[in-house]
């Protein structure tokens, strides 16, 4: 008699910033971007807000959009990568949710980064993600998709980059049977909940704080889902010191 077939694993989403890691970026530098985003925009139709930024930038992009001199989106969002590389102090690496990266990446849960931030931030993050487990003998499972900020991609709490992670490891052959977010904010949640909208396989958020896992709410989802709360961490959160900025 055939074993039956093992039941298709769900995706998991993972925020970066908050979430896996702390990205050390000073809030007057965040200040700055937004003051030399006014200064580039303001001539072409969009005086502000600048807080939230991204959600601002979209609109100042839609405003200008056909403006004669008006700066193209793929330089903006060049420039604001540059300008956050340039900030970036440090990477703390949340052991909480690394180990639970790394557990799930054990069992052959295919997992996906999703972040606001930029693609060089996103790159230093997962370098010291993966020096964090080489330091420790773990093994690391590369993330099946890193959806990053850029144009034509609303951010969070969009669903737009989640829809994309889901493609792209549809691309690679994930088959299961639904979708994991895992994030600090509610941006996060309202991304999940907005997946949840256009996607016909069910959704789970589930919070992180301060690198541990919140799955007491989301443990019936996640057990329907084929994810057992147990293989995720419940000890208490800690972290690596900083990388040297």
């Amino acid at each position: 008699m055939n074993a039956p077939a093992p039941a298709p694993l769900p995706l998991v989403l993972w925020d970066l910033d908050g979430t896996l890691v702390r990205l050390d970026v000073p809030r007057a530098a965040v200040d700055g971007w937004r003051a030399r985003l006014g200064a580039v925009f303001r001539p072409f139709g969009y005086g502000g807000p600048w807080a939230p930024l991204l959600p601002c930038l979209e609109r100042a992009l839609a405003a200008a959009a056909g403006v004669r001199g008006a700066p193209a989106a793929a330089e903006v969002y060049a420039a604001l990568d540059a300008w956050e590389a340039e900030a970036l102090g440090g990477v703390e690496v949340l052991e909480g949710t690394a180990g639970a990266w790394q557990a799930l990446g054990a069992r052959g849960v295919p997992q996906a980064v999703v972040t606001n931030n930029g693609p060089t931030a996103a790159g230093r993050a997962l370098d010291a993600l993966r020096a964090w487990a080489a330091a420790r003998g773990r093994g690391w499972v590369e993330p099946v998709a890193v959806v990053t900020r850029g144009p034509g991609l609303a951010a969070k709490p969009a669903a737009d980059a989640l829809e994309r992670a889901c493609d792209r490891a549809a691309a690679a052959g994930w088959p299961g049977c639904g979708v994991v977010v895992a994030g600090d904010r509610d941006d996060d949640a309202g991304a999940a909940a907005a997946l949840q909208a256009r996607r016909a396989r069910p959704v789970v958020f589930v919070r992180a704080r301060a690198g541990r896992l919140d799955v007491e709410p989301a443990a019936a989802a996640l057990g329907a889902l084929g994810l057992e709360p147990a293989w995720l961490p419940s000890e208490s959160a800690g972290s690596t010191p900083p990388e040297a900025g």
